[in-house]
């Protein structure tokens, strides 16, 4: 599906986990969100070896909110443990705050993937599973056991995050939090690999990666 429609709404949010320490990096998050109120629902991907947290909406929830959202709980999470990799701030859903008019984002496959669910020799994937990773019985009806937030609900938690010691600034459509600029090491002439340094400077100064 791709999550962000009708004017830049979406009506869940989603991490996507897939590297080494996935099943840590994933139970974290759940474990975070329960604590500000939140019950996200933890699918084991469709290869078996990697991880979905799913938080569903009961309305139309603007998609730069939600990313707010998965920021400061993603954030949060990171403070608990290093075993959250920085790449896990880029695998959140929806990816984009806003999508041109012709335009549709970027896609993630939905849980219950029959082909995934039922295959034998290997983990099956596509599947709700607990913290422990075991899969419900009754997958649907745990489905429908899961609450669905709304737009006030959220913005309580946005609202009590920016009162403690988080920012929720967006640069270009991207999150950096203050506590990854932190670790960031210092730069010298001799790392620069061109000539010329491409800066854009916005809230932020933003460098290309490639030079």
């Amino acid at each position: 599906i791709y999550p962000i429609f009708n004017g830049d709404c979406v009506r869940f949010l989603a991490y996507d986990f897939d590297e080494k320490d996935w099943e840590k990096s994933s139970r974290i998050v759940v474990d975070v969100a329960k604590e500000y109120g939140f019950e996200a629902a933890l699918e084991r991907s469709f290869s078996g070896n990697g991880a979905h947290v799913w938080i569903f909406f009961k309305e139309d929830v603007k998609a730069k909110k939600a990313r707010k959202m998965a920021f400061a709980i993603l954030d949060k999470a990171c403070e608990k443990s290093d075993c959250i990799s920085f790449n896990s701030f880029d695998r959140i859903f929806p990816m984009q705050d806003s999508v041109p008019e012709d335009g549709m984002g970027n896609l993630i496959l939905m849980p219950l993937v029959k082909s995934a669910a039922t295959r034998k020799g290997s983990p099956t994937g596509t599947v709700f599973v607990d913290e422990d990773f075991k899969m419900y019985s009754d997958q649907i009806e745990y489905l429908n056991s899961l609450p669905r937030y709304t737009e006030k609900e959220i913005d309580s938690f946005l609202s009590s995050i920016e009162k403690d010691d988080f920012s929720l600034e967006s640069v270009d459509h991207e999150y950096i939090s203050p506590r990854w600029l932190k670790k960031l090491p210092e730069v010298s002439e001799k790392d620069v690999k061109s000539e010329m340094l491409e800066a854009v400077l916005s809230s932020g100064i933003t460098l290309s990666k490639n030079s």
